[in-house]
């Protein structure tokens, strides 16, 4: 489907030309304005073209699609930045766990080594597997994170935004 603003079938060339002209003066467009930039003498080619051609009405829809535009492409960068916003939280939070978790197995190391797994009690067995399952994949996550792996995936796929 053709957009009203492209050249319409019934349309000159200079017309079509001039209306091009009309659209880059912006919002606060005129026919007198487009006369003073390309220099004529008088509006009337212009008002006529414009009349035939349906000026003021192509150029709201042509103000629409771009003020549309625009509302995407500052909403696209708004993610974005709540992406890295993420990423730097997460990179913050992980590198705290990092830290605190091998301060806490910096104490816990002469107590683990300790145990005699024949005197665990299966739940107590099944307890500290989970907890060592969970500090593997937590230190997997945050350094997938850190190094962005999310983006070397979509860059090896082809893939060319860094939604996660």
């Amino acid at each position: 489907m053709s957009k009203s603003w492209e050249k319409q079938p019934m349309e000159s060339a200079k017309a079509y030309a001039s209306f091009v002209e009309y659209l880059a003066l912006g919002r606060d467009r005129s026919l007198e304005k487009l006369r003073q930039k390309l220099g004529k003498k008088t509006v009337r080619h212009f008002e006529t073209w414009s009349s035939a051609n349906d000026w003021v009405t192509r150029a709201a829809d042509y103000d629409a699609q771009m003020a549309k535009e625009t509302m995407a492409a500052q909403s696209e960068a708004n993610v974005t930045e709540e992406i890295e916003k993420f990423r730097a939280r997460a990179r913050d939070t992980m590198i705290a766990c990092y830290s605190h978790g091998l301060q806490l197995l910096a104490v816990l190391k002469p107590a683990i080594a300790n145990i005699d797994p024949s005197k665990l009690k299966p739940s107590e067995t099944a307890s500290l597997t989970r907890t060592a399952i969970a500090a593997v994949e937590a230190g997997i996550n945050g350094e997938a994170v850190m190094i962005g792996v999310d983006r070397l995936l979509e860059s090896l796929n082809g893939k060319d935004n860094n939604a996660l």
